[in-house]
């Protein structure tokens, strides 16, 4: 039995990791993803390198386009990734929280099974009753609390997906938000480097002689450590603009997917306990009537 339930999670692991791929707002579209699904002897490498290849076309196309960020584009872009992190935290946490209590139902279920199993060892016991009284108790008793709520295992399995989802998203946006600050630490050395810069090519009226050539090396130094930085400010700049579009337009079908697949999650789950109950019903009725017609015949 536990082996087949192993089976049964693995198989309902599989089919929400596909699914979630399959149903992605863009990457469902993505050649890659069909091709590890349909060629068999698609490698890991084989993903590797052309995800590469694909990764340094884009940045070819990406820095032909060049916007430098200034402080109020910087400040507007933060804001919105905090917002986006709060909302999509608020959506994994509620998810989390939900998987949790749909756990403890679960084990409710199992805690009762074992009650069951319990209340069946003592009943054998008892010295009164007919031995055919007992045999049709503990068949009905036993098969009506016998059903085990397989919604509860896959509910739970696919909600755990559906947060990892989340949490992946939230993974996602930490990045720019990391870079932002990157682009502010860079821009906080640019200016002290420029000031530092016009400090040293000032004209003064005192003679340097020995000084002269330290003088020189240091402007030599400061101009490298500007022009460096000025390339690490366009290209954070760079990753950053990409990052804001990309994100912005995958967070609106993140969140219409996400909902349009709890709402399936939520309606399968609901089916599945309105047949679960509706068959644990049909057997108790049938204990309640047997019950009913052995006390007839017994006690007159």
């Amino acid at each position: 039995m536990a082996s087949r339930q192993m089976i049964h999670e693995m198989e309902v692991r599989l089919n929400t990791f596909l699914r979630t791929l399959i149903s992605h707002p863009t990457f469902g579209q993505h050649e890659l993803l069909w091709e590890f699904i349909l060629i068999q002897d698609m490698s890991q490498h084989q993903c590797i390198e052309r995800s590469r290849r694909k990764l340094e076309s884009r940045k070819e196309f990406q820095y032909e386009d060049f916007t430098l960020y200034g402080p109020a584009d910087l400040e507007s872009i933060e804001v919105f990734f905090d917002h986006a992190r709060q909302e999509t935290q608020k959506i994994s946490s509620s998810l989390e929280r939900l998987a949790r209590i749909i756990g403890q139902l679960r084990n409710k279920y199992l805690n009762l099974a074992e009650a069951v199993k319990i209340f069946d060892e003592r009943f054998s016991q008892v010295q009164f009753l007919r031995p055919i009284y007992d045999q049709v108790l503990k068949r009905d008793y036993v098969l009506s609390q016998s059903i085990q709520p397989l919604g509860f295992s896959v509910f739970s399995l696919e909600i755990l997906a559906a947060a990892s989802t989340s949490d992946s998203v939230l993974s996602a946006l930490d990045r720019p938000v990391a870079m932002i600050q990157q682009l502010k630490q860079q821009d906080s050395i640019l200016i002290n480097s420029r000031a530092l810069l016009a400090k040293l090519t000032a004209k003064s009226g005192w003679p340097l002689g020995m000084f002269e050539e330290k003088r020189e090396r240091d402007i030599n130094a400061v101009r490298d450590r500007i022009y460096h930085t000025q390339n690490e400010v366009e290209r954070l700049s760079n990753d950053v603009k990409y990052a804001h579009i990309s994100l912005a337009s995958e967070l609106g079908g993140f969140h219409t997917s996400q909902g349009a697949e709890l709402h399936r999650l939520i309606q399968t789950f609901t089916q599945r306990m309105i047949e679960h109950e509706k068959e644990r019903l049909n057997y108790l009725e049938r204990l309640a009537a047997t019950t009913r017609r052995f006390t007839a015949s017994h006690h007159p």
